[in-house]
């Protein structure tokens, strides 16, 4: 098994993540955890050597069972997230793709393989703003044609 690629010590932890922006029509595709109030981007970390393509296409296989072509992924967003998670001050750098294919978009409800306490529902994006998702620049960033970087010190 490889090494996801984390940095951390007692007060800082440092994470490289993917995620995943899967459209269905007029809705994204958001997990929820058990542990956590807030709803964020299928995805996970990066492993050592490692593209962020081919961890993103990793985690789908893990958590959903589906595998994603290269041609199906755009890079939307590259974001540097800067917050505080369980008393630590967590740096993550987090490359978003958008998703184009069809098995997940035709899919009513999506297991969570590998995650027991992890589930996956579609989410109307108009109601995306009233909701806490994180970090909560993806909600801006969902529909955009464009890569968008951003520095977000929470």
């Amino acid at each position: 098994m490889e090494k996801n690629i984390i940095i951390k010590d007692e007060e800082y932890k440092f994470n490289f993540r993917v995620a995943a922006v899967f459209m269905n029509q007029d809705k994204v595709l958001l997990q929820s955890s058990e542990r956590d109030s807030y709803l964020f981007l299928p995805g996970g970390r990066v492993q050592y050597n490692e593209t962020t393509i081919e961890a993103l296409q990793r985690e789908i296989v893990e958590e959903m069972g589906i595998i994603v072509k290269d041609s199906e992924m755009t890079l939307i967003h590259v974001a540097e997230n800067f917050f505080t998670h369980d008393g630590k001050k967590i740096h993550e750098l987090l490359f978003v793709y958008r998703i184009h294919n069809k098995e997940v978009s035709e899919k009513e409800e999506i297991r969570v393989i590998d995650k027991n306490d992890v589930t996956n529902k579609w989410y109307p994006i108009t109601s995306l703003k009233k909701m806490d998702v994180r970090p909560s620049l993806i909600v801006n960033s969902i529909q955009t044609k464009r890569i968008l970087h951003d520095i977000i010190k929470d």
